[in-house]
């Protein structure tokens, strides 16, 4: 039972670190086309650091209960992600490097969550 809850742990806290990271990643390229906005640019910055903020907490959290080596890979993740938020919100065309990429980086992760350590052991 407890690798099913650290699995879980795992897999929600993961999920929030990536999309703190996305979030804050479309929120800088917003302010990038949106610049001449000063206001809106403001509320952006906030946000910005809000999203950052959140990241560090989560990436706290990541740190006391898995190891770095085994978690920090999943970031990864974003960049995954980055391509259709980034065809939906801006635009951005598809490239199949891109999706070659994607599939590397998939590929890569599947390959470490088969690692044996993955909890964090303090001594």
């Amino acid at each position: 039972m407890k690798l099913r809850s650290s699995t879980l742990l795992f897999a929600g806290l993961i999920a929030l670190w990536l999309a703190l990271n996305l979030a804050g990643g479309v929120l800088i390229k917003y302010i990038g086309v949106r610049h001449d906005d000063l206001r809106l640019a403001v509320i952006l910055f906030v946000l910005i650091f809000g999203t950052w903020g959140g990241r560090a907490a989560v990436s706290i959290l990541i740190g006391q209960k898995f190891q770095l080596s085994y978690a920090y890979p999943f970031l990864g993740l974003n960049y995954v992600l980055s391509i259709p938020v980034g065809m939906v919100l801006f635009q951005e065309s598809f490239r199949a490097q891109r999706l070659a990429g994607s599939i590397v980086i998939l590929c890569g992760i599947l390959i470490l969550m088969r690692s044996a350590n993955k909890l964090e052991v303090r001594k």
